[in-house]
């Protein structure tokens, strides 16, 4: 029968031998209390976590103060919605803008890259053949070619000569 009060238990003495073919002849002295071999657990203090969390209560949904903050909590969701769909806009069009730019570019290096097949062709201005690797602007009118320098003209983007221009 298991008593409620803790009773001292006095150390008990023993000596066990072991004898094996593998160890040495060993003699053990047990000459300690039980408490001593096995103390008694002592509870352990549990580190508390706090939770910040809004408590929970009952309420009516459809009073005043309820609706308002379910009003408002849902405002502040659209409005972080609205600012991201926003800023993903912005990125598109600014991602549409610069592949505009990069097809414009592509399609005037084109142009200016359109030439014939022949190693030297004849400037309309000052009729000098000369390599591919010079700038050229072709007429949008007449189809023939003159030098950038020659042309007077920044880009080939509506390039006309002068002699299609009078």
């Amino acid at each position: 029968m298991a008593s409620t009060s803790r009773e001292t238990l006095s150390p008990v003495s023993t000596s066990v031998t072991v004898e094996s073919s593998c160890f040495k002849s060993v003699t053990l002295k047990a000459s300690t209390s039980v408490e001593t071999l096995s103390p008694i657990p002592t509870p352990s203090i549990k580190s508390q976590r706090r939770y910040n969390r809004k408590k929970q209560s009952s309420e009516i949904l459809t009073t005043t103060p309820m609706k308002e903050r379910l009003l408002e909590t849902e405002m502040r969701r659209d409005i972080k919605r609205k600012k991201l769909e926003s800023k993903e806009k912005n990125k598109n069009v600014r991602k549409k803008l610069y592949e505009e730019n990069e097809l414009e570019t592509e399609e005037l290096e084109e142009i200016e890259g359109e030439r014939n097949e022949d190693d030297e062709d004849i400037c309309l201005v000052c009729g000098d053949g000369s390599k591919k690797t010079e700038h050229w602007f072709q007429c949008q009118i007449c189809t023939k070619w003159a030098h950038a320098l020659c042309s007077g003209w920044d880009t080939a983007e509506g390039y006309v000569c002068d002699f299609c221009d009078k």
